[in-house]
């Protein structure tokens, strides 16, 4: 029952973190870029749910994976998953960077 709901869990996170990144198009505050960042981060950490859970489905069910091989790609979706976060962290870091560069080019007027 448990890798069912997880299952449900990542599927709910894949599916409404990439409901909110496709209708976050233009970031005109910071406010809605951190639920921009947030969202992809939901799109990434709901796929590495569905992987886990998805080879533990199918440990319990046909016996493969092996348990050294699950514990391996579960260490490597969770690297994978950390390196993701990483990546979105240094991507908001950039925002007051970005925002100046735009504000300068377009001389301080935005896009509406």
């Amino acid at each position: 029952m448990n890798l069912i709901l997880s299952l449900l869990f990542g599927f709910g996170q894949l599916i409404i973190g990439g409901i909110l990144a496709l209708r976050m198009r233009r970031w005109h505050t910071f406010r809605i870029f951190v639920l921009f960042i947030v969202s992809l981060w939901f799109v990434g950490s709901g796929t590495t749910e569905i992987i886990v859970s998805g080879m533990e489905t199918c440990q319990r069910l046909i016996g493969t994976p092996d348990a050294s091989t699950f514990t391996l790609w579960r260490g490597r979706a969770d690297a994978a998953l950390l390196a993701f976060t990483v990546a979105l962290s240094i991507f908001l870091c950039t925002h007051p960077i970005r925002s100046r560069l735009f504000s300068a080019r377009t001389g301080g007027k935005r896009e509406q």
